[in-house]
């Protein structure tokens, strides 16, 4: 389904009342289903809409990161794999080669 897609079918529909608004969270806190859903439809719209691409990033930033600390604590070898990126952050150990150019 493409993003104009999803508009036109939303397009006739009233504004949604807090009651549903509150409903449809709920519903993405308890059915994993219908939270897979929302999130293939917000990554359809955030290519042509900066609102769901901002919030697109926000959502997926949130999930690496936590996917990426369950797997620290589950797995040592990719805790050993994280911490190597942050030492290699905060402390690279490449020289600089060639003439350093001025800001």
């Amino acid at each position: 389904m493409t993003p104009d897609e999803i508009r036109r079918l939303y397009a006739g529909e009233t504004p949604a009342t807090a009651a549903e608004a509150e409903a449809t969270a709920q519903e993405l806190r308890t059915d994993p289903a219908h939270a897979r859903r929302m999130y293939l439809t917000l990554l359809s719209l955030a290519p042509t809409d900066a609102a769901f691409r901002g919030l697109a990033t926000a959502i997926t930033q949130a999930a690496a990161m936590e996917l990426i600390r369950r797997e620290m604590v589950a797995d040592d070898s990719f805790a050993l794999f994280v911490g190597a990126l942050m030492a290699d952050v905060l402390h690279p150990e490449r020289t600089p080669r060639g003439k350093v150019k001025s800001a």
